[in-house]
């Protein structure tokens, strides 16, 4: 029975939308539904820091703290890297502006910046790492 190449050629396209739709949902699967408690401060200001939880849930970056100033859970994108799943979020308020955060997490360690972006005011650059939150025994 003789065959032709030209029939694998339609399924190839396939293949190829398949296997990237398939990666992006693994690797979004390496943050989503964690929970991290950080201590983040400003780089000028390394002695002031300040306590947060971020969770990704629902394809959604959140900051405990930034809620009570406008910055709602923002969507986020993550890719594997050598050191860790590396993560970038822009979450925006009406009032305050935007935070820019860029992160990696290796384990259960969680660690990067926040660039915050106001009209009016110099841009403020912060530093943050922390851990996994443990779940509670309750």
């Amino acid at each position: 029975m003789k065959t032709s190449r030209n029939n694998c050629i339609p399924v190839i396209p396939f293949l190829v939308l398949f296997t990237g739709l398939l990666s992006a949902s693994v690797q979004g699967q390496d943050l989503e539904n964690k929970t991290f408690e950080i201590s983040m401060h400003d780089v000028n200001m390394p002695d002031d820091a300040k306590t947060d939880v971020l969770t990704f849930k629902h394809g959604k970056l959140d900051s405990k703290e930034c809620l009570p100033y406008g910055f709602s859970p923002s969507a986020y994108t993550s890719h594997k890297e050598k050191n860790g799943v590396v993560f970038k979020a822009a979450c925006h308020s009406e009032k305050e502006g935007e935070m820019i955060w860029n992160g990696t997490v290796n384990g259960n360690s969680i660690q990067g910046n926040i660039l915050w972006k106001k009209d009016g005011q110099k841009d403020i650059t912060y530093e943050f790492k922390g851990g996994l939150k443990k779940k509670s025994s309750t």
